[in-house]
């Protein structure tokens, strides 16, 4: 169960109408809760916002933890925040496949979430693919796109990581809102015809990781 209380008080008319994924590159089995309290201290100390940018936090063991309040605006992708919420995968999701617990518990938040704002499975993305959303790409020309290719057009990260297949698991919600199989995700970066992308490693908060990657201040595309 996610702790009681969301991060933050309701500040602004938040109208959902896509949910954004997410994964946090951090290293470690970090459970949910101390993860979203890790990405609260820096979101608010370091970038100086309100609250944690995420709505919901998700841990590798499938724990939930609340995040910033669903009626207040997010600050976890540019030119969605006022029409989305943030679902954040804790993990490092370039480097392994999300595990059958984390994927079983975004599975039912995504189809609980979808219910309650009316939101079509076509609107459930990956931060990666707002950058080319913003940009007048559609959904179908993203798809088409592979790992490096979506990086050379301007997608600053990789999230929900590439081992997530977006296109997949927006099918499955599509096909069949009640299955139970969303956990099965292929690697998006290994799929026929598709290149290993090149990424900088990125900079993590010290007391979200385990250990932190690197020890550089975090890059301004940190949210």
């Amino acid at each position: 169960m996610p702790q009681a209380k969301y991060f933050g008080e309701k500040r602004n008319n938040n109208q959902p109408r896509w949910l954004v994924l997410h994964h946090s590159w951090t290293d470690g089995p970090v459970k949910a809760a101390d993860a979203a309290r890790a990405f609260d201290r820096y979101h608010t100390q370091e970038k100086g916002w309100d609250a944690i940018g995420y709505h919901f936090v998700i841990g590798v063991d499938g724990s939930l933890a609340l995040g910033r309040h669903p009626g207040t605006n997010g600050a976890h992708a540019k030119g969605f925040n006022t029409r989305s919420l943030g679902l954040c995968l804790v993990g490092n999701l370039d480097q392994r496949v999300p595990p059958h617990e984390q994927m079983s518990t975004l599975g039912d938040l995504v189809r609980r979430l979808m219910g309650e704002h009316d939101i079509p499975a076509s609107h459930v993305i990956g931060h990666r693919e707002t950058y080319l959303l913003n940009r007048g790409l559609t959904l179908d020309q993203i798809d088409s796109l592979s790992p490096a290719e979506l990086l050379s057009r301007g997608a600053g990260k990789s999230c929900p990581g590439w081992n997530f297949n977006l296109m997949r698991f927006r099918n499955r919600l599509a096909s069949d809102p009640g299955n139970e199989a969303l956990d099965i995700v292929e690697a998006e970066a290994t799929l026929a015809g598709r290149d290993e992308p090149s990424i900088p490693p990125r900079a993590m908060p010290a007391e979200a990781s385990h250990p932190p990657r690197m020890t550089a201040e975090p890059p301004e595309w940190w949210v």
